[in-house]
């Protein structure tokens, strides 16, 4: 990082980008990315510096009418006034707001958020601003989304996103508070058998296969074979998470509730395949990682065209009240097929957990997927 001069704000380069850290008239500090007239990100220095004489020529005076609306915004705030926060633009005033972390799974409240804007504009027209949003018409959008078939999780999920959003501005008064949670119920993906596994190597092998960025993939589905790790952790796992032949990393699920940092040893045909790989970033998988930062369903997609080629049906419809078809196989399945083929295989329970990153049996228990085998052999060596 390199500061500029004084006043001038910070120029500096992130995994090949540039990005520019400044104060803007609010006094609020400020991160952007810089991208060029095609939306790329810049990586020269000079494009860069380009870029930044333009944002600040260009934005002093859009940067003062913000700083007469959003004051006006803080003072209807803490006054109770909160009609007057217009639903247009919502979102976009909701990433600025000092209490609300859109950082944390960004696209799903992005994406949730947009769909209730969305609905609201088409069912509601009439609304100008957040203050209008009634217990009845949060009910009708609620009643909406869960009469589509949803799950109760997936209902949970954007019943607490829109709670906490709305809840910035309208405190009390956020017509989401009183909503109770659906019930829901585990919904657990599959191991992959031998026959599927040996079909997905194939495919990966075969030349007139074509995937996206499919050399790169391939390592990516090695990992999540070799490891169990989870999407997140495997396509922005970093070369600095990789220790004396080891991973050693916080789950990203869990990297808020728990301190635990698991420790997994990388096996040797896994080693011979990352020692394949170039070091011109800071993440072991660049274009995955890109990729998922910015469409977090694009790998998934990808995958899934992958296993229906080799013949496996991801998606199996269930009973009950879930209309959509439940996903059975995706990359998560090769963590339920680490875990299990260690646990048929004999290995202590708790030395699995550690390498997973769970906090209880009874979660290491959904995962085991014992085969008719294993049982059997414990028995024979329990009765002889």
């Amino acid at each position: 990082m390199r500061r500029r001069g004084n006043g001038t704000g910070t120029l500096y380069k992130k995994d090949g980008f540039f990005r520019y850290k400044y104060t803007n008239a609010l006094g609020k500090k400020q991160t952007v990315t810089l991208k060029d007239a095609d939306g790329q990100r810049v990586s020269k220095r000079k494009d860069a510096e380009k870029l930044i004489a333009a944002l600040t020529a260009q934005t002093l005076e859009v940067d003062a009418l913000k700083t007469k609306t959003q004051l006006m915004e803080r003072i209807a705030e803490a006054r109770g006034y909160t009609c007057q926060i217009p639903i247009e633009g919502f979102w976009e005033r909701l990433q600025t707001h000092p209490n609300y972390d859109c950082d944390s799974d960004g696209v799903n409240k992005a994406r949730i958020i947009g769909s209730f804007l969305k609905w609201l504009a088409d069912k509601h027209p009439e609304l100008k601003t957040i203050g209008e949003i009634t217990v009845e018409i949060a009910g009708e959008y609620l009643n909406n989304v869960w009469q589509s078939g949803i799950t109760g999780l997936t209902y949970n999920v954007k019943l607490r996103i829109l709670r906490k959003a709305l809840a910035v501005f309208m405190k009390e008064d956020c017509p989401f508070k009183d909503f109770q949670n659906k019930r829901h119920y585990p919904e657990s993906r599959k191991p992959f058998t031998e026959e599927q596994l040996k079909a997905i190597w194939a495919a990966m092998d075969d030349p007139d296969f074509k995937i996206v960025n499919k050399q790169e993939l391939y390592v990516v589905l090695k990992m999540a074979y070799y490891t169990g790790l989870r999407r997140g952790d495997i396509c922005l796992l970093k070369w600095a998470s990789i220790i004396n032949n080891s991973i050693v990393l916080k789950p990203s699920k869990t990297a808020h509730s728990s301190r635990m940092v698991v420790t997994i040893p990388i096996v040797a045909p896994l080693r011979e395949l990352l020692d394949k790989l170039p070091h011109n970033s800071h993440y072991v998988f660049p274009q995955t990682a890109v990729r998922y930062t910015e469409n977090i369903y694009s790998l998934t997609n990808e995958i899934r065209h992958l296993l229906e080629h080799c013949g496996i049906q991801t998606c199996e419809k269930v009973e009950g009240h879930r209309k959509v078809p439940a996903l059975r196989y995706g990359l998560h399945s090769f963590r339920h097929t680490f875990i299990s083929q260690l646990l048929n295989k004999g290995m202590d329970a708790i030395l699995v957990r550690s390498m997973v990153g769970h906090r209880s049996e009874m979660v290491t228990q959904i995962y085991a997927h014992i085969s008719d085998e294993a049982k059997a052999r414990e028995l024979a060596k329990a009765f002889g």
